[in-house]
């Protein structure tokens, strides 16, 4: 599966290991430098990893490490390294990072899942560097969970909110930015879950998201799904 591509053609993705055609579970993150079918680098094969996005400068994300309990990393083509997590006390770690995003800047996003710590959450984060501690970002007033699945050029930051743990709870699109915070998309019409995966630059005030929204009434049914966010920048007197 190739779930990243830049404008010079360089991919990333995974593949299930050679030899072991029966256990779906266990894919290698691959990494291609042109559009050909043949990976040239495997960033980790430990039980699974799974590429996600590439940016112009060839810096790709993603997960590895357990099926159910993955970490975040980050590969330039020539070496990988896991991206720190939130910060902890000691001997305490979350049980899953995931790294979803990356701008052409080499900013990274993505979730922590830290339940179960001392301080349990399940957010939306932002790694400025590769080697600095993931930022949580806020979640939307009354939310239990949410994940950041992409970021721009300008840092404006994508993703969805969850309201309850089950499989269907209602669910919202948000849009975080620096001196913006964190609101909420347009649901589609009447339904109650909608989700946001990625995010154009910002042009001429404008710009650009996309995702999915349930179809009222239709269990299992969703519509692709685009919003057109206008921002509008009003100084503050000094």
């Amino acid at each position: 599966h190739v779930f990243g591509l830049n404008d010079q053609g360089q991919m990333s993705g995974s593949a299930v290991l050679e030899g072991d055609p029966n256990c779906e579970g266990y894919r290698s993150a691959i990494y291609w430098n042109s559009r050909s079918v043949r990976p040239v680098e495997h960033a980790g094969a430990a039980g699974y990893a799974q590429g996600t996005r590439i940016n112009s400068a060839g810096l790709a994300v993603g997960m590895r490490g357990a099926l159910l309990s993955p970490r975040a990393f980050a590969f330039t083509g020539a070496a990988s390294v896991s991206l720190p997590g939130v910060p902890l006390p000691a001997g305490e770690t979350c049980a899953r990072t995931l790294a979803l995003g990356v701008n052409d800047g080499g900013t990274m996003v993505g979730q922590v899942d830290c339940r179960g710590t001392s301080r349990p959450m399940l957010e939306p984060v932002i790694w400025y560097t590769s080697t600095a501690a993931a930022q949580v970002l806020p979640r939307l007033s009354g939310s239990t969970s949410a994940v950041a699945n992409d970021i721009n050029a300008q840092r404006f930051v994508v993703g969805s909110t969850a309201y309850g743990d089950l499989v269907d709870a209602p669910s919202v699109g948000f849009l975080w930015g620096e001196n913006l915070g964190t609101v909420p998309l347009p649901m589609f019409g009447t339904s109650t879950r909608c989700f946001v995966n990625a995010v154009t630059d910002l042009v001429s005030g404008r710009l650009t998201a996309v995702g999915a929204c349930a179809v009222p009434g239709a269990p299992g049914v969703y519509r692709a799904t685009r919003w057109s966010i206008g921002l509008r920048w009003i100084p503050v007197a000094g």
